[in-house]
């Protein structure tokens, strides 16, 4: 049952992501799934408990993998390089327009998407700050709540679509920038000589 919704969650995010949400049909979400309205609605009471339950869901798995990457026994830069190869891969999965959809159908929706992600992001990167300061990676004079909380902002720059898009910008190479400038200002001389390896290795191309 579980694995059921799940299945039907990751395709209908993926789906969403790509068209966007207003044109996409419980009928267009079946027929691209293969299976039936009936099997889908055991599971979903409408479009807006599915875009509820989507939502929910994208959340966790991204807190799912900043968990991951943290019980790896990594650094602190190690965890914020491997989730930024995340990151960057679903901002290029997603269609401007499914974020539109979401403000524009949706506000109460997106408001709660924002707030959830607002706070799980600010709780990882003040729990990635204290672990790099206590490493000796990034500087000890950091404000670990000012910093975090700028980083919540910058993310939600970077995810709106009015934010600076055209020809010229894209949400991922955006977000390579401001994770560029979100290292050197709290990294120390030992971490910026380890970030500045670690680009070389990775082409992480910024």
């Amino acid at each position: 049952m579980i694995k059921e919704l799940d299945d039907i969650l990751f395709h209908s995010l993926r789906i969403f992501k790509k068209y966007g949400i207003k044109r996409i049909t419980m009928d267009d979400l079946s027929r691209e799934m293969g299976i039936s309205k009936k099997t889908l609605y055991r599971f979903i009471e409408n479009k807006v408990d599915l875009l509820e339950k989507v939502i929910d869901y994208e959340n966790k798995k991204i807190d799912e993998l900043f968990n991951r990457y943290e019980e790896t026994g990594e650094n602190s830069i190690d965890v914020l390089f491997n989730l930024s190869f995340d990151v960057i891969r679903m901002l290029k999965e997603i269609n401007p327009v499914f974020t539109y959809d979401l403000q524009k159908i949706y506000p109460e929706l997106c408001r709660d998407h924002f707030e959830q992600k607002r706070k799980k992001t600010f709780e990882n990167i003040k729990k990635n700050l204290l672990k790099g300061i206590e490493e000796g990676v990034y500087r000890k004079d950091i404000d670990v709540e000012m910093v975090a909380l700028l980083y919540v902002q910058n993310m939600e720059n970077v995810m709106n679509p009015d934010f600076l898009y055209g020809p010229s910008f894209s949400a991922s190479g955006l977000f390579k920038v401001m994770f560029e400038n979100h290292i050197r200002s709290i990294a120390n001389e030992k971490g910026m000589k380890y970030f500045e390896e670690k680009i070389k290795d990775l082409n992480f191309n910024i």
